[in-house]
């Protein structure tokens, strides 16, 4: 049990849910989405400061894995077997692109390009293989002239 998850579980314990710190990690687009409630949470307890941070995927897990944070709120099932999960809800992914533009197979995707951002190979090994059927494995490696990591 780590830490992080030690102090949650006393927290708990004593019966003390509006008030103390609390580390939460998520991705943007969940964190966007939580972000008012959180808000409306911690102004109805004084005594409650929620401490919330964006981060990409392996971020988030990593977060709660090494005590950095004590919850994640994260897109993907963690395969490490020292983090639990469950699902609270379902994000959908949206591909978009100009609306002149043709993407209705894999190499109309490839020369459209691709513009990454911290999480978007994560985001993009999820949605693509369901809209190109036969895509290859998806990894880092170059789109319409741009190389992405």
């Amino acid at each position: 049990m780590s830490i992080a998850e030690q102090r949650l579980r006393r927290t708990l314990a004593l019966g003390i849910t509006d008030q103390g710190d609390i580390k939460l990690v998520s991705l943007g687009s969940i964190g966007l989405a939580v972000y008012p409630m959180l808000l409306d949470l911690q102004a109805a307890h004084s005594g409650l400061s929620i401490r919330h941070r964006f981060a990409p995927t392996q971020e988030v897990l990593d977060g709660v894995l090494f005590s950095r944070d004590e919850l994640g709120l994260s897109v993907v099932q963690p395969s490490d077997l020292r983090l639990q999960a469950e699902r609270i809800t379902e994000e959908h992914l949206e591909l978009v692109r100009p609306a002149a533009a043709t993407a209705s197979s894999w190499s109309d995707f490839m020369a459209l390009g691709f513009i990454d951002h911290p999480d978007g190979l994560a985001m993009a090994s999820r949605l693509l293989p369901r809209m190109y059927p036969g895509c290859p494995v998806f990894r880092p490696c170059r789109f319409g002239g741009t190389s992405i990591r």
